[in-house]
């Protein structure tokens, strides 16, 4: 499907083999849209992605949220699927650009934050491994993001050899 904005896109995500045949594809169902940023392999074989979704049917940016979810590998279905709110009100739009895989088989994800009447704000988020950040996504499957309220620096940038240094002076 082709659509004329942003905010309309359809994620489509799929599977090919050695020859560029399909092997699986997984589209969202009618009236979710977005975009998916970025695909890890997890290391028993499914897929973590990261992006931003829009489910409103209005097709504007109202209520874009930062997405992780988390596809088998083989058949392409989707295990978990969370949204992530940085600012809750209407108007904004929050996005994951990246994700990486923690040691504890978690994820950390970067990505931005914005709102109409607000600049935008880096977004620095830790999940567990099913990409909760807190004890109340299981049940709300909409996470609310804490905000820092001291400096943080994030550097070096770019990253050489995946080392990044987070100073704050707040626990993350």
């Amino acid at each position: 499907e082709n659509y004329s904005s942003l905010y309309i896109q359809k994620p489509l995500l799929i599977k090919l083999d050695s020859t560029g045949g399909i092997i699986w594809e997984n589209k969202p169902p009618e009236g979710v849209y977005g975009i998916y940023e970025s695909v890890k392999e997890l290391p028993n074989g499914d897929l973590a992605v990261c992006g931003f979704n829009n489910t409103y049917n209005s097709h504007i940016a109202n209520d874009m949220h930062g997405l992780l979810a988390n596809f088998n590998g083989k058949t392409g279905n989707t295990i978990w699927e969370n949204r992530y709110a940085y600012y809750s009100a209407d108007s904004s739009y929050q996005e994951f650009k990246d994700i990486n895989i923690t040691k504890d088989k978690g994820f950390i994800l970067y990505g931005t934050a914005a709102r109409l009447s607000a600049p935008q704000l880096q977004w620095l988020v830790k999940t567990d491994s099913m990409g909760c950040d807190s004890t109340n996504c299981y049940t709300t499957a909409i996470n609310d993001i804490n905000t820092f309220t001291s400096k943080t620096n994030i550097y070096p940038n770019p990253t050489t050899g995946g080392l990044l240094t987070i100073d704050t002076t707040e626990p993350v």
